[in-house]
């Protein structure tokens, strides 16, 4: 029978517990000592595993060990038999695929769905408040007496284990990008078996700015951001101020959505610049954030110009009219007639449908969240990129897959399995932002929400 557990070996240091490294033991028998880089790592994970969680550490003079297999299994990794089968209480691939085709079968028309069809839970979360004095660790790197006192200084003050800001999601280690990290898996013998958990990583930087790191085509020059900003900058606007969503976001989810403002002319799927769900929302009557009561059109929202040269006449000419330039009438000197006027303000309009239709799944997840009704606790950024998602997978469909998960990593891989949509949304979206872009959401509370969006495109290659 398997007697696993992880060990933090230790040494005394300035009066503190200081970790010299982790190793992973089956009863005495060594089965992988992690190196400088895993350490820092690890102990993020379980600071993070112990704000929610029960988490026993035994304590001896010269290490301390964890025995909690079930938190070894999700988060650390321990061997699998075989090679070629992981092990489902690993990483429940094999577990999560079949729950994607089980518990999704209640919500088989959930793209972009409405409340109506949204079913609340008050599952909560166990929450151990246990002081968390046992995790007061600082990290010694084992070349550390070769180090210059200042910088040796400087290392422990960055290293402190309380004072870790990496939120460590599991992703695929590539050379060009060392600090990708990569779950592994070891057996009893050294083999190493090896599964990419995600091609996207999720980190929290030391100056408080979470950060999306993801690896896909840069789209950021793309010709029709020019022309959506050019038409509809006014809407966006207007729209990022009321439902406090950041307005690059906006442009980029047009981009992803319907960039060239085509016309539906099916009586299913999306209708408008953000792809309003017709069989979905038609003739839906929602309250808005101003409290006031609006009824979707979809034929309307639908009614839309792709010429965007005569929508950024239009532009002009309602700007100039809302500045008193000119008369109402005047619009035959901007080479517009009253049609183009018409399908201008039906663009808007569908532009202000869907941000309220994202901004209530977006408030939804904010407030179940701050409930405690998934199996685990999400940051407010992990909240906002769910939002997304649930922009084109459908508030149910997300959170199902919420509350059948208990990690972040484990809601994103369900997420990519689950029918319908865009298996690759969040990339998609984002990747019409400029690297190093800094989107700014606002709550209902007036709380600032702030994601740092990192694009390794250069690593990125297209499929032929």
């Amino acid at each position: 029978m398997d007697n696993y557990y992880l060990q933090i070996n230790l040494i005394d240091k300035n009066n503190k517990k200081a970790i010299v490294n982790y190793q992973l033991y089956n009863y005495n028998k060594l089965i992988y000592e992690y190196n400088d880089n895993d350490v820092k790592k690890i102990n993020k994970i379980i600071k993070d595993y112990k704000r929610n969680n029960r988490l026993d550490i035994i304590k001896n003079d010269s290490n301390y060990r964890i025995y909690d297999i079930d938190f070894l299994k999700k988060y650390i990794g321990i061997p699998s038999k075989k090679v070629n089968h992981i092990n489902k209480n690993i990483k429940k691939i094999a577990f999560l695929t079949t729950l994607s085709v089980t518990f999704l079968s209640t919500s088989l028309i959930d793209h972009k769905v409405n409340p109506d069809l949204y079913n609340k839970t008050n599952i909560e979360n166990n929450i151990d408040n246990e002081e968390n004095n046992d995790l007061d660790f600082v990290y010694v790197d084992n070349n550390i007496n070769e180090i210059k006192k200042e910088k040796q200084e400087k290392k422990e003050a960055e290293e402190l284990f309380d004072e870790i800001d990496t939120t460590m999601m599991y992703t695929e280690k590539t050379n060009t990008n060392p600090d990708n990290y990569k779950i592994i898996f070891y057996s009893d013998k050294d083999d190493k078996v090896e599964e990419s958990v995600l091609q996207t990583e999720i980190v929290s930087s030391s100056n408080d700015i979470y950060k999306f790191l993801y690896n896909y085509e840069d789209r950021s020059n793309n010709e029709y951001i020019q022309k959506i900003i050019d038409s509809y900058s006014n809407s966006i606007r207007h729209c990022s101020e009321k439902y406090g969503i950041d307005e690059k976001l906006i442009i980029a989810m047009i981009c992803q959505e319907n960039p060239k403002s085509d016309i539906n002319y099916t009586d299913v799927g999306g209708v408008g610049l953000l792809q309003v769900e017709r069989q979905i929302w038609n003739n839906y009557t929602m309250n808005d954030i101003d409290g006031n009561l609006v009824t979707i059109n979809c034929d309307e929202i639908n009614n839309i110009s792709s010429d965007y040269e005569k929508m950024s006449k239009v532009a002009i000419y309602k700007n100039d009219l809302k500045n008193s330039i000119i008369n109402e009438n005047d619009y035959v000197k901007y080479g517009i007639n009253q049609d183009d006027i018409k399908k201008f303000e039906n663009a808007e309009k569908s532009i202000e449908i869907g941000c309220m239709i994202f901004e209530y799944c977006e408030n939804q997840i904010l407030e179940n969240n701050n409930k405690n009704a998934y199996n685990y606790k999400l940051t407010d950024e992990e909240c906002e990129l769910l939002s997304i998602w649930a922009h084109n997978k459908g508030i149910n469909q997300v959170e199902n897959c919420l509350k059948n998960t208990y990690s972040f990593d484990e809601t994103l891989n369900l997420i990519k399995q689950t029918p319908y949509g865009d298996n690759e949304y969040l990339e998609h979206v984002v990747s019409y932002l400029p690297n190093d872009t800094n989107i700014i959401m606002k709550t209902r509370n007036n709380e600032n929400i702030v994601i740092n969006i990192k694009n390794n495109s250069e690593n990125y290659s297209k499929s032929m």
